[in-house]
């Protein structure tokens, strides 16, 4: 059983057998291990649900282990054939699966005399990030930041940093950000 800090181990993407995109995770004693489940409970909780799954493994040669973090714990899982990649990648896999999905609801969005088409809302993506990777807001927020850092979606103005707001956003693929005109 390995219980690690967040310093111990290293962000990256995971390429699972059969999966078309790399998930999020990380690599630790040149492993990499896809992430599964957040744990909200505290560490004696955590220690026996660890020990109830190395009981009953899903897969017959799974390495699992369980990083501390500052809500409670993430449980990680490594089976022979997972490849580490680049985690850019696995935050452009979770950008293109956020875009799919019809919660977000890419869309024109109205602000004063303006319409900003292929838009979607900041606190709505926090709101999917958060839930869809089981993260605390400030992490979803945070995790979007760096979304945006790498170009996979841009303020509509390309004015704003990620924001848990209602602000607007369009990803890459549905055009760059515009000028301040009201002319167009």
């Amino acid at each position: 059983m390995l219980i690690l800090q967040p310093e111990q181990v290293t962000l990256c993407g995971v390429q699972t057998p059969g999966s078309p995109a790399p998930k999020l995770g990380v690599s630790h004693g040149n492993r990499p291990y896809a992430v599964e489940a957040f744990l909200s409970m505290d560490e004696k909780e955590a220690i026996a649900y660890m020990r109830d799954r190395l009981d009953h493994p899903q897969h017959p040669q799974e390495i699992i282990i369980l990083v501390k973090e500052p809500r409670g714990y993430r449980l990680y899982c490594h089976v022979p054939g997972y490849q580490a990649t680049d985690y850019a990648l696995a935050t452009a896999a979770v950008c293109a699966e956020m875009r799919a999905d019809p919660y977000i609801a890419v869309g024109d969005r109205r602000w004063g005399l303006r319409v900003y088409k292929k838009a979607f809302v900041g606190s709505e993506a926090v709101t999917w990030l958060a839930d869809h990777l089981q993260l605390s807001r400030e992490e979803a927020l945070a995790f979007g930041q760096l979304c945006l850092q790498q170009g996979h979606f841009r303020h509509v103005l390309g004015e704003q940093d990620f924001a848990d707001e209602y602000y607007f956003y369009r990803f890459r693929q549905d055009g760059d950000p515009e000028g301040r005109s009201l002319s167009k």
